[in-house]
């Protein structure tokens, strides 16, 4: 199901009936037919696969506090990210040419680490599954060439996590990087607890030869003592800023850049 007028003047109706809700405005407690409208994820979308940002979408995501800014050492970056667990996952908006593309990342996550070179042109997104309990790996948007090419991958945590039962075990993105060439290291650690309830970090260390498209197996490492060398910093979420949000709310009009995949 996509956006669209329709959709809008549903989500309209839909205002008398959480104003009698509890606080937590949970999509569960609504009928089904429009739990389904309230959801904002549309189900043809598919990570890294550009889509017209739609004006409803981002005003409701703006309602919702559910855009963010990122900065890269002093540079602002020309993106917004888009999150909401329940409601959307993680979307990254992205002005390029002069104009704006959504790109889907994945439904129920939310961020976990952001990456990108100084000057911006290469990025890295990790993001989680984060409801009712963690996933099970990372996805991951990759962009390059100042986000004229952009695609996804996966990063499937260590085999020995919930084993052998749930124990809502999963990977905390520590600390990533990647030199010029495209070999890249991620550094994660699980915690565990003993009998006791006494919390220990596992470390793990992961590889790739291609900017993080493949990933080798991981390997248990000690804990860190100092961060990754490479080129890319770790980014910093902040309040959108204002000149770039209003021009992703002039929507569609804004027109679409052709991109590379």
């Amino acid at each position: 199901m996509r956006l669209n007028d329709d959709w809008f003047r549903c989500g309209l109706l839909l205002c008398c009936s959480l104003a009698v809700m509890s606080a937590s405005g949970r999509a569960a407690e609504l009928e089904p037919e429009a739990a389904a409208v309230w959801q904002l994820w549309q189900d043809d979308w598919q990570c890294g696969q550009p889509q017209v940002p739609e004006p409803e979408l981002v005003r409701e995501l703006a309602d919702l506090g559910g855009l963010q800014g990122v900065r890269v050492g002093e540079l602002t970056l020309p993106v917004l990210i888009g999150s909401h667990p329940e409601r959307l996952g993680t979307v990254l908006f992205v002005q390029h040419e002069g104009c704006w593309q959504l790109y889907p990342v994945a439904d129920g996550h939310w961020v976990e680490g952001i990456f990108a070179t100084p000057s911006g042109t290469r990025f890295m997104l990790f993001t989680l599954w984060s409801v009712e309990g963690p996933g099970h790996e990372y996805r991951i948007l990759r962009a390059q060439d100042g986000f004229g090419v952009v695609d996804c991958a996966t990063l499937t945590f260590p085999e020995s996590l919930n084993q052998p039962e749930w124990a809502l075990e999963y990977l905390s993105l520590h600390d990533f990087n990647a030199d010029a060439s495209g070999h890249a290291s991620l550094i994660g650690f699980v915690t565990r607890h003993d009998a006791d309830g006494n919390p220990s970090r596992q470390w793990y260390r992961y590889e790739s030869g291609d900017r993080g498209q493949h990933w080798e197996p991981p390997r248990p490492v000690p804990q860190p003592s100092a961060a990754l060398p490479g080129v890319f910093l770790r980014g910093q979420v902040l309040e959108p800023n204002p000149a770039l949000l209003a021009s992703l709310l002039q929507g569609p009009a804004m027109g679409t850049a052709p991109l590379k995949h």
